[in-house]
């Protein structure tokens, strides 16, 4: 299957946008080349796998989100925050009981996925923080350099 960069480009942008950060600030939050970003967003190149994995997590979107979307042309996913979780999960795993029959098994299992779901939810919270301290000081930037035209 042929998948459109250009398609996909354009949902990167369109995320990138949703959270209200400039391309600098998604290329800084992954650790890519500006340029490199602006041609992943136009559409003129397709991200090593590697770099799809960096983008996921600067534009707050489940792993392997961009990757998929490369292979199959599947919509990006963005992370889900516990919050946004079904209301029976929220306070921690799903009885598991039912699919692990070996209950030590189905407790570390839950362990597991509580752990990762407080640093899921620990990654987002930070994400977020960024997101509102580099919207600030731009705003501040703006600010200031609109005070001294006047």
């Amino acid at each position: 299957m042929a998948v459109d960069r250009r398609m996909i480009g354009l949902r990167i942008k369109e995320r990138r946008v949703r959270l209200g950060m400039l391309q600098q600030d998604v290329a800084d939050a992954a650790g890519v080349h500006l340029r490199a970003f602006g041609k992943i967003e136009r559409g003129e190149v397709t991200p090593h796998l590697h770099t799809c994995s960096l983008l996921d997590g600067a534009l707050q979107l489940t792993p392997g989100s961009l990757a998929g979307a490369y292979q199959t042309g599947a919509e990006l996913v963005p992370l889900s925050l516990p919050d946004q979780l079904p209301a029976d999960w929220r306070d921690g795993a799903p009885d598991l009981t039912s699919v692990v029959h070996d209950p030590a098994a189905a407790a570390e299992l839950r362990d597991w996925f509580e752990d990762a779901m407080r640093q899921m939810y620990e990654r987002g919270r930070q994400a977020q923080r960024a997101d509102q301290e580099a919207r600030e000081a731009r705003a501040a930037t703006i600010g200031r350099t609109r005070g001294r035209g006047a």
